[in-house]
Parts: structure tokens; sequence; C-alpha cells
């Protein structure tokens, strides 16, 4: 039997030992961007407090067709010929969930339909994207200042509407609205000289009055971030009053996330004082934009640029990572390789390609010798990606060439020896693409299934969110590095978990591909 001293001391040095985890991956991450970027720091990475709000993860429409159930949904887009089909939002106007009975969705509010502040919003038949459409505007029509939307390409169809519905609405109880929208052009695979800025700030000036907005209350900004040397802003954030942020992977379009085959992708939102923070790297942007225009045209960016007064503490460490590509510095590379590096036990990779296909030519991830560092030292590493899909589509290779080209480019480390890194590599390594319903690898239609999240999880401990691809680009970028086992464990049990348990029995691993 332990004499009461010895448990004591045996439990005081577990509780030492577990203290000392807490804050390991967000001290590790900080130095060394402190050592390489500190001339960044507050720019384009910055140490802040954060909240996050119960609903603080934004996973749709991922998890909405995991069950086989969903995969009864009928076509939602309604006959606009039809009195009961809502022409805008192209969904079918119901009053409970037996009008949507035929559909396979319940009747829900969406409140992205509402023009004005009191008007009560639609209720339609909706299926689990379209909740991304309120996950937007709810936080736009809240604004009292200021709205800043970055992506990359100007939104479209409904989650336009909704944006500037959320415009409308925030215009009703506010004095005055700064408006900004920073992205790399209006349309991503067309040229910048036809939808210069100045032409899309007059179509936002003519869609808002369409819905009343007196424009003498607000000021309207449009920038694009984009250079001939192959870089332009990845970044997706949407910014309210400094105090709220959504940031991730989602774009603003509406084909990609609202069709009947969405695009799976992963955001979070948070409040506090990253917000404010995060102003810094929108800053950044604006200041390399090639092109921009503002009205009224005469407005001061110092006054732009002035503190907020809604500015809020958080109660919980995060850093915000940032790159600029060719524009400045790239924090948020050794951001991502420290928490890699720093893992011990597991990394949960979910992510769109960790290689760019180009042809015939295979590039590999920056963070590649990392993770093929930390599987020679043992930690178990699971990677959930695309299906291999055509050409400027949402995949590149399939999960079998996923893991082939891992085992070929550590075969070409002269670091370690090649028979025993090949052995920990087979040992740790999991590679699964994303399945639906019954293990179903492709829509019914028999496209591929896309995920653009950009998630990396650590130790079940940390991880990071944002929009930064693992496969090699030299763009602009952001994302949030948050260490702390309550949000991590969160993100696992509401997140990775059901999806990885439904895909883990297909996975690729060297005994299922005979190496």
């Amino acid at each position: 039997m332990r004499s009461s001293w010895m448990t004591t001391l045996f439990t005081l040095g577990n509780l030492l030992s577990a203290s000392s985890l807490a804050g390991d991956f967000h001290d590790a991450v900080k130095a060394e961007l402190t050592l390489k970027h500190n001339d960044s720091r507050g720019s384009v990475w910055f140490e802040a407090e954060a909240n996050l709000p119960i609903d603080w993860l934004i996973a749709e429409p991922v998890l909405g067709y995991l069950s086989d159930s969903e995969m009864d949904i009928g076509s939602l887009h309604c006959d606009d010929r039809q009195s009961n089909c809502d022409t805008i939002w192209q969904r079918k106007l119901c009053n409970n969930d037996r009008d949507c009975n035929d559909l396979g969705v319940r009747c829900e509010a969406l409140h992205a339909s509402k023009v004005n502040l009191n008007d009560a919003p639609k209720t339609m038949c909706l299926a689990p994207q379209d909740r991304l459409l309120d996950r937007v505007f709810l936080p736009i029509a809240n604004a009292q200042e200021r709205i800043e939307v970055v992506s990359l390409s100007m939104p479209t169809g409904r989650f336009y509407q909704g944006i500037l519905n959320g415009v409308a609405v925030a215009s009703q109880e506010s004095s005055f609205l700064d408006i900004r929208f920073i992205m790399s052009g209006y349309d991503s695979v067309k040229p910048n000289f036809l939808n210069p800025p100045k032409k899309i700030l007059n179509r936002l000036k003519d869609d808002l009055l369409q819905r009343g907005v007196d424009l003498d209350r607000l000021s309207l900004h449009v920038a694009w971030v984009s250079t001939p040397r192959l870089s332009w802003n990845h970044a997706k954030i949407i910014l309210v009053d400094g105090r709220d942020m959504i940031t991730g992977g989602h774009n603003l379009w509406d084909q990609d996330y609202l069709g009947e085959e969405p695009v799976f992708d992963l955001s979070m939102q948070v409040t506090g004082n990253v917000a404010y923070k995060s102003g810094t790297f929108v800053d950044q942007l604006w200041e390399n934009a090639q092109s921009t225009a503002s009205w009224p045209e005469t407005i001061d960016d110092a006054y732009y640029k002035s503190n907020l007064s809604g500015k809020k503490e958080g109660e919980h460490r995060i850093l915000g990572v940032g790159r600029m590509g060719v524009l400045g510095p790239s924090p948020a590379d050794d951001a991502i390789k420290t928490l890699i590096d720093q893992s011990q036990h597991s990394l949960y990779l979910s992510i769109q390609d960790l290689f760019a296909k180009l042809v015939w030519k295979v590039n590999k991830s920056y963070a590649l010798d990392n993770i093929i560092q930390a599987l020679n030292r043992g930690v178990s590493v699971k990677i959930l990606q695309s299906n291999a899909g055509p050409i400027l589509g949402y995949g590149m290779l399939s999960q079998d060439e996923t893991l082939k080209e891992i085992l070929k480019a550590a075969s070409k480390s002269e670091a370690h020896d090649p028979v025993a890194l090949k052995a920990n590599i087979c040992a740790n390594l999991e590679v699964a693409s994303l399945r639906i319903a019954d293990g179903q690898n492709q829509w019914p239609s028999g496209g591929p299934i896309g995920n653009h999240s950009k998630l990396i999880i650590a130790d079940e401990q940390a991880f990071y969110l944002g929009s930064q691809n693992l496969y090699p680009s030299n763009l602009q970028e952001f994302g949030l590095v948050m260490d702390s086992e309550t949000f991590t464990g969160e993100l696992i049990d509401q997140y990775w978990q059901p999806i990885w348990s439904r895909l883990e029995v297909f996975a690729s691993t060297c005994e299922t591909l005979g190496f």
C-alpha cells in the first residue's frame, strides 16, 4: 500500500506533468514566429484572446450528409413558376415539416431572407448546406460600425443576396457603416480587367439602394489583391466591428456550396480581441491591393483605420497566423510546421490535398518533410482528403496516390535509414477520402466528393484552422492556432470522429496497397 506522502507526491507530479502540456503548442509556435518573423508581429501574425460561442464550429454541410437518410434528399430547387417557390432563394416555401416531406428535409426559418429589421424570416424547405447562409448573415446583420468580407472572389448567388440583406438590416440600427470587400478579383477564373473594383462598387450601391439602404450612412470599399506572379488573396475572413469573426475555408460561392452536390468545408466563429487584431492583417491586404475603389471617393484611409468602439477582450489564448506570399512575410508556414513538429502522439489532417498535381508533375507539400519526421518518431497520422477530381476541381490525387507519393518522397531522404523509415511510415499512416452515406465515394451523379477543409489537429490538444492548403502555393492566407484540450476535444467529437469513424475501414495503408 502506497504511503500518503508518496501518494501526494505522485498526484502532484501528475498535475505538474499535465499542466506542462497546456500551452506547449501555443508557446512553441509563438517562440518560432518571434524568432523568425518578429518584424511582422502585430500585422501578419499576432497573439490574442478569444471567446468561442457554443456553435463556434461551422462544419456545414458535411455532417448533414453522413447519414443514409440524407441520401433521400430530392432536388430542392423549386419551379419558380409555382406560387410556393421563392425565386430568390430557390426553395419551396412551407408552413410546417409536412410541407417538406416529399423532399426529405425540414421546414426551417431562413434568417438571411430578411431585408428589414422587423421582418419575420421566411420559412422554407432547407438542405443542410443552406444553414451556411444564416451563419454569414447573422453577424453582418448585427453590425454597428464595420463589416469586412475577405475571400478568394466575390460572393455569388444566394450568398451575395444574404450578405446585402445583412447590410440592409444592420444599416437600420447603425448611424454609419464602413464596409470593405477584399478579394483576389470578382471571379477567380476571369481576368480582373473585365470587372474592375469600380464596376463592382457601383453594382453594390445599386443593389443596396434596391433594398432601401441610405447610402449617405455608409462607406463602401472594394479591392482586388492579385499579382502577375501567380500570387493572390486566398484568405477567408468575415469581420464585424472588430469583435466578431468567421474564418476558415469556406468560399461564398452558391453553386459550389449550396448545390445538390456541395463541397465540404470547415470554418470557425470567434469573438474577442482576436477579431480586432485580425483587422491588422486585413489592412495589410488592403495596402497591398493592386486596384481599389471607394465611395465616397474622398474618404480618408486614416478615418477608416480608426479604433473601433466594439473591441472586446477574450478568455482563451489564440494565435492569428497569416502569410503574404510574394507581397511579404509568410509566418503561417512556420506556424503550421511547428505545430506538426511538436506533435508526439497523433496528427489528424482534414485537407484538400497534400500534393499539387500539374498534369504529369506532382509537387510536394511544404510541410511534407515535417509530416514524414512525425511518422518516423511514431506519431499516428490520419489524413482525410478529397477524392481525385477534374482540373479546377477539389481534389488532385486519390488516397492511394497520396500514400504512394509520401513513400516515394521518404525513399529519397538521406537523413534516415530508408528501411526503418518506410517501416515507421507504414506502421503509422492512414489516408482516406471523403465518403457519404453507405460508404459511397462519389455523388449519385458520379461526381467526386470535394473536401476544402484546412485543418490540422495535433495530439488532440491543439489545432490550426484556416484558409491555407498543405499543397504548395504562394498565396495570401490566414488562419488561427489554438492550444486548448477543451475546444480541440469539441472539434474531434463534433467533426473529426463522426467522419473518420465511417471512413477508417476504407483507408489506404501500406497493407491495402501490398507494400
